[in-house]
């Protein structure tokens, strides 16, 4: 019987770095367009969201509360 090791598969640790890293491009995408519509503080929730609960939920989020400011700010005729 040969213990389990302590370090992770690199398999692993991969998807640790790719998923820090995408989360990391977002935020910093996601901070442009905030400041650019004028949303910092939705921006800091979605900071939250993303390392809190996961980027399949941040990503949407943010992206719906972009929209609404964006519509608020050019409406339509």
């Amino acid at each position: 019987f040969k213990p389990p090791s302590k370090a992770p598969l690199p398999a692993i640790r991969f998807i640790y770095s790719d998923t820090y890293l995408m989360g990391t491009a977002f935020q910093a995408w996601a901070f442009s367009e905030a400041r650019r519509l004028g949303i910092l503080r939705w921006w800091a929730a979605s900071v939250l969201v993303t390392f809190g609960v996961g980027a399949g939920t941040a990503v949407p989020f943010f992206l719906l509360v972009r929209d609404t400011a964006a519509a608020r700010s050019h409406p339509r005729r």
